[in-house]
């Protein structure tokens, strides 16, 4: 029995433990930023979605990606500018209180029911 032998088979069992833990419910299948939804080819049932840039999470049932979501931090964005372009999850402070943005837009006065 070489050392080099044993360290090998270790190795590989390592490997086949690693990629094991990959193969695993839950692990998520990332969503490119050009992209409006998962690929149906990809990701197994009981799998997520995940698009990092915009927050986005989907969940894989019966093959297919159901939307759940936008989970993203908060972004502090100051005192409300008529002329900024807030997106879903900008917070912006006007008259004392903080209002945060639901749906993306442009000079739209929170309070707003729709986007703040």
């Amino acid at each position: 029995m070489s050392q080099q032998r044993i360290v090998g088979e270790t190795y590989a069992r390592s490997v086949d433990q690693i990629v094991g833990a990959l193969d695993t419910s839950g692990f998520f299948v990332f969503v490119n930023i050009n992209q409006t939804e998962p690929d149906p080819s990809l990701g197994d049932n009981e799998q997520y979605a995940f698009q990092p840039t915009t927050g986005k999470l989907w969940s894989k049932i019966a093959s297919i990606s159901t939307f759940l979501g936008i989970y993203k931090g908060f972004n502090l964005t100051g005192a409300w500018d008529s002329d900024t372009d807030y997106v879903a999850g900008d917070v912006a402070t006007l008259s004392g209180s903080s209002y945060v943005c639901n749906l993306d837009h442009t000079n739209h006065t929170p309070p707003n029911v729709t986007y703040s």
